[in-house]
């Protein structure tokens, strides 16, 4: 218990950096596994045109693969240098592209994990704010979410599924990210967002990624998130952010 002490008397931005190295480090195994997909398809195809050149129709089918697998080589290392950079700054940016973005990060974990990830953009507006933030938001969140499906007997839980939602509510802007996993108690729930709090078990949880997320959304974007759950149906995070 004592050793906890000097950690919560850390800085919130010392925090928030913190967290910012532990989310990477968790999700680069996944990252870079993903990145020998599309990079596999490029020498595949390439190797294909220099051992059989003689088609053409079969030239243009290889070559369009390899361009489209590039592209998505690029997209990945894209949001690798972004989450290495230490800052962006306030812009109007699209929600709904970095909340896709963070998808295609998560795409490995959600595979392992047979969770399908879902979003539906029912608000045609953009955000203010610093976009790299908003994205680590919506990663956090979806994050957890697919943990929450971890567990013994969790493959028994027939929809496996994290649906993310972005609309309007009056003069504010809703994220909601929905889970069906293990829910959590009302105890727990109250600690949620205490620094260095976490239920997860086997070090894979340092209990700042919470922490950190009320701090983004209230600090750079002036917002609130709330958190209901119900232990074995799931949980529900809401985040309102005003309009600028």
């Amino acid at each position: 218990m004592k050793e906890t002490k000097p950690l919560k008397k850390i800085h919130p931005r010392k925090i928030r950096e913190l967290a910012d190295l532990a989310r990477f480090g968790m999700l680069a195994s996944g990252i870079f596994h993903d990145l020998m997909n599309p990079l596999n398809a490029v020498i595949a195809s390439v190797d294909q045109l220099s051992t059989d050149p003689s088609h053409l129709p079969e030239t243009k089918e290889h070559l369009a693969k390899a361009v489209a697998a590039s592209r998505r080589l690029g997209e990945y290392l894209s949001n690798i240098r972004r989450h290495m950079r230490p800052s962006e700054g306030q812009r109007t940016f699209s929600p709904k592209t970095e909340i896709s973005e963070a998808f295609a990060i998560l795409g490995y974990k959600a595979r392992t994990a047979r969770v399908s990830l879902e979003f539906s953009d029912l608000s045609k507006r953009n955000l203010f704010g610093n976009p790299l933030r908003f994205h680590q938001v919506v990663l956090n969140l979806v994050s957890n979410a697919i943990d929450s499906y971890d567990g013994p007997d969790i493959f028994k839980i027939p929809l496996r599924s994290v649906q993310v939602t972005l609309s309007e509510a009056g003069t504010f802007f809703l994220l909601e990210v929905v889970d069906h996993g293990q829910g959590m108690s009302p105890e727990i729930l109250l600690k949620i967002f205490e620094p260095f709090f976490t239920t997860k078990k086997n070090s894979r949880g340092v209990g700042i990624g919470l922490f950190s997320t009320k701090e983004i959304v209230e600090r750079e974007f002036n917002g609130t998130i709330s958190a209901r759950s119900t232990p074995g149906q799931g949980s529900v995070f809401s985040v309102l952010i005003p309009f600028r």
